[in-house]
């Protein structure tokens, strides 16, 4: 395979860290004639319609996501995303600043320490914007709706991002990590010409709006006639240009793991070894598990590196990682018969069984990169004078450093594994980790398919996988699937949450073949094309900014494989195991193989996920 790495063909995905001391001036001539001010009689936020003072919103305090509640008593009067905030924002004729992150990203810590807890920049915020503060993980659609605005008009994007918005949501300009000083300018700036000029800006949006949308429609058109060959050559073709034979993985700088791309070739060499394939799968799962970006002492995965050699993390650890990555090695371990991946894999399981699972037998979406001193991993690193304290002077004879040109070390033992381990591990679990215990439905049906993965190979996780697949069933006896279990007051949904649910159920059903689980999986792909597809169209999620919820034909595979990919592949299974159950999801598979999105034969190794089920079905021989 070629080392060569394609710009064209995989973008980077990087946090911008630095400061953008960025001027934002627009020119116009109108002046805003008349604001029209209502006094709100809404639950949970009121405006004082002679000094427009915004009041806390209750709904930040009790919200479900622990992110959003963190702000609940910062000096920016933030609000949730919900009608409420938007129907102010219009009501006002404010504009909007839109926040989004999550609770264990470090940077989003960084912004509401340095930048948010700003009270001179807080009080202009408050007094010319309704802020509004929302969890990536919640708000999935919106969210990506706003990494989509500043890629395609910054070409950056990555968490915390914020971003101005007219009082009827339509993006004007956005940050990403932002000092206040510079952060304030800007503000001021745009505000001084929001002043002056709103109606020709919020026109100026909302058509700048509408040609993304008419530029995504154009790009994600129909075609027809693409053969799972034609598609598969295509994969191959952009895999070979990304791939690092060094150090493995795709890219030459910000590694991902990318796991629908590697278990592509995973499963290709189970139908037909290819050596060099092999050697580049080999190499990539060698090189992550001698670094940094898995954790040597309880084996979790971290969410992705900074450099080329997977030695830089960001220590923050999501739930869906430790699914897909320990699912990934154990099937590694039986195509390749590679006994460390098997080890590797149901370690990582152990420590997501540990370190995730919840009282209620739901799993935590993350673990916080950020301790209470604010420092990006400072849970797992130790300095050289707390390992001398603890293991002597040759501590370096017993304890590698993964963390090289680092002041701070990041220990994997060397020797006297069990008690170098031990003693590490015992110290670590003395020191504060914040743990986002809210439970992303989707995401536990991804731990659920790696835990009945697990369980096959191993009875020991048999116990919390029934667990685990009983909350998930209990949870699909409602109307709408909610992002976050047990949200009783959850309005929105999503294609993946269905999706991931009917596929860690359909997993446990291969372990229990209980026929009722079966069905489940089966109403859940219906229930999800009435849901979410519109002609040849899915829509990823109900959402509630304008430019969100747009459809596209084929979902792209990310850090998580693609919605869309992933129903035709549970439809291909479900059918060859019944197909007069699953008669009624055969028009849409067949709509779904007639016509294709362009973007999949232009980007295909980003459809690794349909693709992989596409040629399975056609090797199969199901009509």
């Amino acid at each position: 395979m070629s080392t060569i790495w394609s710009v064209q063909s995989i973008p980077l995905f990087a946090i911008c860290r630095a400061s953008r001391n960025t001027d934002f001036r627009i020119q116009g001539n109108r002046l805003i004639t008349a604001l029209i001010l209502l006094f709100l009689e809404l639950p949970a936020v009121w405006a004082d319609d002679s000094r427009f003072q915004l009041a806390r919103d209750t709904t930040v305090l009790n919200n479900i996501s622990p992110y959003v509640s963190k702000y609940s008593d910062a000096p920016i009067l933030w609000h949730s995303l919900a009608p409420h905030s938007l129907n102010l924002a219009r009501n006002l004729n404010r504009p909007l600043l839109v926040s989004s992150g999550y609770l264990s990203c470090y940077w989003c810590h960084r912004m509401a320490e340095d930048t948010f807890s700003n009270h001179e920049l807080a009080e202009f915020i408050n007094r010319h914007f309704v802020p509004v503060i929302m969890d990536r993980e919640v708000h999935v659609e919106e969210d990506r709706s706003l990494q989509s605005f500043m890629q395609k008009t910054q070409g950056i994007s990555g968490w915390p991002v914020a971003v101005i918005m007219t009082p009827h949501g339509y993006p004007i300009f956005g940050y990403t990590y932002t000092d206040p000083n510079p952060l304030m300018r800007s503000l001021q700036d745009f505000i001084a010409n929001w002043e002056q000029s709103a109606p020709d800006i919020a026109d100026s949006a909302y058509v700048d709006s509408q040609e993304r949308r008419q530029n995504q429609l154009s790009g994600d058109h129909p075609v027809t006639g693409l053969s799972s060959l034609d598609l598969l050559q295509r994969f191959l073709m952009q895999a070979n240009a990304a791939t690092d034979m060094t150090f493995g993985g795709f890219g030459m700088s910000t590694k991902f793991p990318f796991v629908p791309q590697l278990n592509m070739l995973i499963e290709l060499s189970a139908l037909n070894p290819d050596p060099e394939v092999i050697a580049f799968i080999e190499i990539t799962l060698e090189t992550m598990l001698d670094s940094a970006i898995i954790d040597a002492i309880e084996g979790g995965v971290f969410r992705y590196s900074e450099t080329r050699t997977w030695n830089r993390p960001h220590f923050e650890q999501m739930l869906y990682n430790q699914a897909l990555m320990s699912k990934l090695l154990l099937r590694a371990s039986t195509v390749l018969g590679n006994d460390r991946y098997r080890a590797a894999g149901l370690k990582m399981l152990d420590h997501m069984v540990k370190n995730f699972k919840l009282d209620s037998g739901w799993y935590a979406s993350s673990l916080s990169a950020v301790s209470s001193d604010g420092i990006d991993g400072s849970y797992y690193l130790w300095s050289h004078g707390q390992l001398e304290q603890v293991f002597g002077r040759d501590w370096m004879k017993r304890i590698e450093d993964r963390l090289p040109d680092d002041d701070h070390v990041l220990p994997a033992p060397l020797e006297n594994t069990a008690e170098v381990q031990m003693t590490i591990l015992e110290h670590r679990n003395a020191r504060p980790q914040e743990r986002d215990e809210k439970p992303v439905l989707g995401w536990n049906g991804l731990a659920l398919s790696a835990m009945a993965y697990g369980a096959a190979l191993d009875d020991r996780f048999v116990g919390d996988a029934r667990t685990l697949a009983r909350l998930l069933i209990r949870e699909t006896q409602r109307d709408n699937l909610p992002v976050i279990a047990n949200d009783e007051e959850a309005r929105l949904s999503t294609l993946d949450t269905y999706v991931q649910v009917a596929g860690g159920l359909l997993d446990w059903w291969q372990l229990t073949d209980d026929p009722e689980v079966l069905l489940r999986v089966v109403e859940l792909l219906e229930e999800s094309v009435v849901k979410f597809r519109e002609q040849e169209y899915w829509m990823e999620a109900e959402a509630l900014l304008p430019e969100a919820g747009m459809g596209t034909i084929a979902v792209p595979d990310r850090q998580i494989p693609s919605a869309s990919g992933q129903w035709y592949r549970l439809a291909m299974l479900t059918r060859s195991v019944d197909p007069g159950l699953t008669e009624p999801l055969a028009e849409t598979m067949q709509e779904m193989e007639e016509t294709q999105s362009s973007m999949m034969h232009e980007e295909a190794f980003y459809h690794a996920t349909y693709i992989l089920a596409r040629l399975l079905k056609d090797l199969s021989g199901q009509s």
